[in-house]
């Protein structure tokens, strides 16, 4: 009845902390946008042509005169690059800062590219933006938040002794809970599922907002 007790409190106390660090990485992530957005203000003329080339890319994806195959690594590496980096982080105390970290970077990149469109092109760049970036923001944020909480608790407790009475005085590095994998194959089938509407309804979309400007 104690332990039973014990293993209550300790899951209360595990879901305050999921909170803490989930609303941590959310204020890492604003700050990261925030910057990415007053660096927009350097950008150059090269800066522009890249813009460009990226819309160049996407007429190509619509068109189907882009290698298939190409766009399959390509739409994989967009959507699993953060989440798979957030998992691994979580196996090494490493993480604890690196996990943070990679939330503004990635906050970073989102605000600037957003804001290289809107300012390239006014209200039209701003369709295009979410045209492009909508239904991957959709998918990827929320399962880049949660991995990233998990991993970052993961890690924060990597090398710690279990608190648990059964295990006290347990070694460094105790095993990962079978949840902290469960997690992330549910996150990697919504990803995948992300990755089928990226290459069959985000290029018509991305189509129809360029008929538009």
């Amino acid at each position: 009845m104690k332990m039973h007790r014990y293993i209550r409190k300790e899951k209360k106390s595990g879901s305050k902390e999921f909170q803490i660090s989930l609303l941590l990485l959310c204020v890492f992530f604003v700050v990261g946008a925030g910057l990415g957005r007053l660096g927009h203000s350097y950008v150059t003329a090269s800066n522009n042509a890249e813009l460009s080339q990226y819309i160049c890319g996407y007429a190509e994806l619509v068109s189907g005169s882009k290698n298939a195959a190409a766009n399959i690594y390509s739409v994989l590496l967009l959507y699993f690059r953060y989440p798979l980096v957030y998992f691994l982080l979580g196996f090494t105390s490493v993480g604890i800062a690196a996990i943070p970290f990679l939330s503004a970077v990635q906050g970073f990149f989102l605000s600037f590219s957003i804001s290289c469109f809107a300012s390239s092109l006014g209200k039209s760049g701003v369709l295009l933006a979410f045209s492009a970036f909508g239904i991957r923001s959709l998918v990827t944020l929320p399962c880049c938040f949660l991995l990233a909480a998990w991993s970052f608790l993961a890690a924060k407790n990597r090398g710690m002794p279990s608190a648990l009475p059964a295990v006290k005085g347990g070694k460094r590095g105790a095993r990962f809970p079978p949840e902290y994998f469960w997690r992330f194959l549910i996150c990697v089938v919504v990803l995948l599922v992300g990755c089928v509407l990226e290459l069959s309804v985000v290029p018509r979309l991305f189509a129809l907002a360029l008929t538009k400007i």
